[in-house]
């Protein structure tokens, strides 16, 4: 099972978060045809949005990444709930460019060098967070590390890891660490030394993230949170956005193409709606729809 392991290390001086979400990035892999590319790239990015997720304190809460940058796999968007529901997607998921030297593929290749990243970040409040930063690497960590850095003064450090093979997850997880407000200088040093010296690769693809937490870092008490890949999209979602078009609008497309079809990127799934759906949103032949819906588990476009 997946896990977000969260603790205070070095006297409290130190925020651990320590993630394992193979399942998670298995399950994006199957939802978009991933090739090994895509799931080294968007799984790196589903960790550390799982990260950020993890750290929304109010049950409304909702965070999304977006990259947009010159690389191959194109725009890459990912988003996350207090729940810790994540789900993403890749403009390009067959992305493919020749393996690096030391055989790990080129996630910087897929992202690229230039270009934006994007955070939004709802804490249930009356305005959303937006921060933006430049690519300036690729590099999955480093950006996300730089936006903390530039847009939330927040010196982070994100070791994150995904390997794929033959189109499959073999593991996905990561580390990050966050030095708290009036940290010690000798206790983020330690950590920092400890980073510098672990082979975390290593460490997190042989031992269970709990295992890691206690033996890597030391900590004695951590709270234990289970993220999962799910998309938020449903039928009644997607009428209450088709229905703010106005009835004119939809009754056009109905006429020109007989049904509307909706595309949900993060699930991959089509949604039909047809002239019962739309008599509903505009308050017609209601118990007709009610008795077709009831029914239906038609999806696809």
């Amino acid at each position: 099972m997946d896990k977000v392991i969260r603790a205070l290390i070095e006297g409290g001086d130190v925020s651990l978060t320590v993630i394992q979400n193979t399942q998670m990035v298995q399950t994006a892999a199957n939802t978009h045809f991933l090739t090994n590319l895509g799931i080294a790239t968007l799984g790196r990015i589903l960790t550390a949005v799982t990260y950020l997720s993890a750290c929304l304190k109010d049950e409304s809460g909702q965070v999304s990444v977006t990259f947009k940058g010159n690389g191959e796999g194109g725009d890459i968007c990912v988003s996350g709930n207090y729940d810790l529901s994540i789900r993403g997607a890749i403009d390009n998921p067959y992305v493919y460019l020749p393996p690096k030297p030391n055989g790990e593929e080129d996630v910087e290749g897929a992202i690229g060098r230039s270009g934006s990243m994007t955070v939004v970040r709802d804490d249930g409040y009356s305005t959303p967070f937006v921060g933006t930063c430049e690519l300036k690497t690729g590099d999955v960590g480093d950006e996300f590390a730089r936006y903390f850095a530039l847009s939330e003064q927040l010196p982070t450090a994100f070791f994150l890891v995904t390997i794929p093979d033959d189109e499959n997850c073999v593991y996905s997880g990561g580390i990050i660490v966050q030095p708290m407000p009036g940290a010690r200088e000798e206790s983020v040093e330690r950590v920092t030394d400890l980073l510098s010296k672990t082979d975390l690769r290593d460490k997190l693809t042989a031992m269970d993230a709990e295992e890691v937490v206690k033996k890597v870092f030391g900590a004695e008490s951590y709270t234990v949170r289970n993220p999962l890949y799910r998309c938020t999209c449903s039928r009644e979602y997607l009428r209450d956005i088709l229905r703010s078009f106005g009835e004119a609008e939809l009754r056009d497309i109905l006429a020109k193409e007989k049904r509307i079809c909706v595309h949900c990127h993060f699930c991959n799934t089509d949604y039909a709606f047809y002239e019962e759906d739309v008599d509903e949103m505009f308050g017609k032949r209601k118990e007709t729809w009610e008795s077709n819906d009831s029914n239906s588990t038609e999806k696809n476009c």
